[in-house]
């Protein structure tokens, strides 16, 4: 019994890890990136800000005011060098539940914006990227003193002994490209 229960929480932390994992993973595919423009919290709208089609001065005119500006990015595909040197033959492809735009009003919505000004809706771009192989390139040995007490009859003895370490202070890199879907733009609120 008690082997089926250690067994049951075994099998639960490792499905949590793995979880863990895969959203760790993913999220590192996506952002959005809000720099507010003045030092002032804002109370979160209701509903998704929305895409306005009016200039900045028209924005003000109407009694709006900047608050921040914000970027979405998705890395739409990857493709690497290998680490054997084959140009570019590593590649992946990332999907998401919605594009970099949607991300942006729903992010402006969450930081009081009531519109959005885009400056860059849904784009595709291609950029350079490294990626580490976890390969070591140049790695060090320390040598460090610990105290590992040992147990005696009288309680515990200090032990002291040398451990080495090896640290590896460089890994090889390879040469990539990344497709990005990227938007941004300006967040605006009506003032009251």
């Amino acid at each position: 019994m008690y082997l089926k229960i250690k067994l049951k929480q075994l099998i639960g932390n490792c499905c949590l890890i793995l979880c863990l994992i895969f959203f760790v993973s993913c999220g590192a595919k996506q952002f959005v990136n809000y720099k507010p423009s003045i030092n002032k919290k804002f109370e979160p709208s209701k509903q998704p800000a929305e895409i306005t089609k009016l200039s900045a001065d028209q924005l003000k005119a109407q009694g709006y005011l900047e608050i921040g500006a914000i970027t979405a990015e998705q890395i739409m595909k990857e493709c690497y060098d290998t680490w054997l040197g084959s140009r570019l033959a590593d590649c992946s492809d990332h999907s998401f539940n919605e594009h970099p735009t949607a991300a942006i009003l729903k992010d402006a919505a969450e930081k009081g914006g009531h519109l959005v000004l885009l400056t860059m809706n849904n784009e595709l771009i291609n950029r350079d990227a490294t990626k580490n192989t976890g390969i070591c390139e140049r790695d060090r040995t320390e040598t460090r003193t610990v105290n590992r007490p040992v147990s005696t009859l009288k309680g515990y003895k200090d032990n002291y002994v040398q451990e080495k370490t090896t640290i590896c202070e460089q890994y090889k890199h390879v040469k990539g490209v990344q497709t990005i879907e990227r938007s941004s733009g300006s967040v605006w609120r009506k003032e009251n």
